[in-house]
């Protein structure tokens, strides 16, 4: 009888082939391009999208800045006038008409100065006059509204919502506060507000490009 070998009984002789294990990660080719590609792809997204996100905060910025700006022209110039009128009431008569004629472009001016020496930032750096003059045009039939509220006039006299809608909607029509600052006694205020500055500012650019030339 043969004698059969014991490591060809056992099977130490032949070769295995190891079992793949489950979940194990192999390398192949490159890993670190990979990787490397990987970085650029998200350099590539993130840096793109920082920069439209600061581009939209900065155009958010300066749009608040401009609405400041018109809400601060409206109040500065519109306020002594509602004020002068609450207080005269009936009494409101021509010498009234004088005060707030001076008053209230004075008051505007005031503003503007104050305005001017705060620190801005590069995008609050806008022309800060024409913004609040624009401001006094667009909201000046509201506060004439709103004064004549006080009065009984005004949105006091609407009837139900739809009426008062009504009018908030026609205080706000361009030219508006025109006609009525004729009937309010403030179209002095409003043509010297409108006027007068760009004389001003013609004339000092007509003087400085004479000193240049």
């Amino acid at each position: 009888m043969d004698r059969i070998d014991a490591d060809q009984f056992f099977g130490h002789g032949t070769e295995r082939t190891p079992k793949p294990r489950p979940f194990q990660t192999r390398r192949v080719g490159h890993p670190e391009k990979l990787n490397q590609s990987l970085s650029i792809d998200v350099q590539g997204w993130y840096h793109p999208t920082v920069n439209d996100c600061q581009q939209k905060n900065a155009k958010g910025l300066a749009t608040r800045h401009l609405l400041k700006l018109m809400a601060l022209g409206a109040v500065s110039f519109w306020l002594p006038d509602i004020l002068w009128h609450v207080i005269r009431g009936s009494q409101f008569e021509g010498r009234d008409v004088i005060a707030i004629t001076v008053l209230m472009p004075l008051s505007l001016s005031g503003t503007y100065t104050l305005v001017k020496r705060l620190p801005r930032s590069e995008e609050e750096k806008t022309p800060i006059f024409r913004w609040m003059l624009l401001g006094l045009w667009l909201f000046g039939g509201f506060f004439i509204m709103v004064e004549g509220s006080f009065l009984g006039a005004g949105f006091a006299t609407s009837s139900d919502l739809s009426d008062f809608l009504q009018s908030l909607a026609m205080s706000f029509l361009p030219g508006i506060a025109y006609i009525m600052a004729a009937y309010d006694g403030s179209l002095g205020a409003l043509l010297i507000v409108s006027v007068v500055p760009p004389i001003i500012w013609f004339v000092r650019a007509k003087r400085q490009s004479i000193v240049k030339s």
